[in-house]
């Protein structure tokens, strides 16, 4: 039976093995993190979402596999200063400190009150006019330009990390539902595509958060 990819193919583990791979292993190292951080995530939300026995399975392989890692790097190799093995096939983020046991994809709380379009800011709408103005001018594109203002809009006036499966995004979708588009394509072309451009991605938070727009 032939053998199927998890997430690294063959060549990135290949790669990444090689610590004289140079150039290519750095290329490699930058292509596995995007899919750590951004496919990996929705991978998840869907299993979580609509096949729970298999996010189960999931959960206990990376949980198992987390606390075993754990105990064997209790005398981890020695490795030269800056770019190390180690340090490549796995970079800890900052503000990351999640136990396995933890192990999800955290979303909002409460009740979520979302910005009104009077009190989006000009700078708001100045990122998404710039954005949006690749999309299909068709009869959606107000509802999505509406849908990615609102979310970013909150995202600047509240201390929470964007993520799919997040209360605010569900409030806004459900507030600007777009004809044609399941909840995962909303969430792809209509925010993640605005809070990826001006947001910092948290993998320990699983979503975006924006302090502001001075570098947009």
């Amino acid at each position: 039976m032939t053998r199927r990819r998890a997430i690294l193919t063959d060549r990135e583990r290949e790669l990444l093995r090689d610590d004289d791979a140079g150039d290519q292993r750095y290329v490699a190292v930058s292509r596995v993190r995007t899919k750590i951080q951004e496919e990996l995530v929705e991978d998840i939300l869907i299993l979580q979402e609509n096949h729970p026995a298999l996010y189960e399975e999931l959960r206990d392989v990376v949980c198992d596999g987390a606390q075993e890692a754990a105990v064997t790097a209790e005398e981890p190799a020695e490795e030269e200063p800056g770019r190390g093995a180690g340090e490549d096939r796995f970079e800890e983020p900052d503000d990351a400190d999640v136990a396995a046991d933890d192990f999800q994809v955290p979303g909002g709380e409460g009740d979520v009150e979302l910005p009104e379009l009077d009190e989006i800011g000009d700078g708001v709408w100045s990122v998404v006019n710039e954005i949006s103005s690749g999309w299909d001018d068709d009869d959606r594109l107000e509802t999505r330009r509406k849908a990615a203002a609102t979310a970013l809009q909150y995202a600047l006036t509240h201390d929470d990390y964007f993520g799919m499966s997040s209360d605010a995004v569900e409030a806004i979708r459900e507030k600007y539902p777009v004809p044609g588009q399941n909840p995962e394509t909303w969430w792809k072309q209509n925010v993640r595509v605005v809070l990826s451009e001006v947001g910092d991605y948290s993998r320990g938070h699983g979503g975006y958060a924006v302090d502001s727009l001075d570098e947009a």
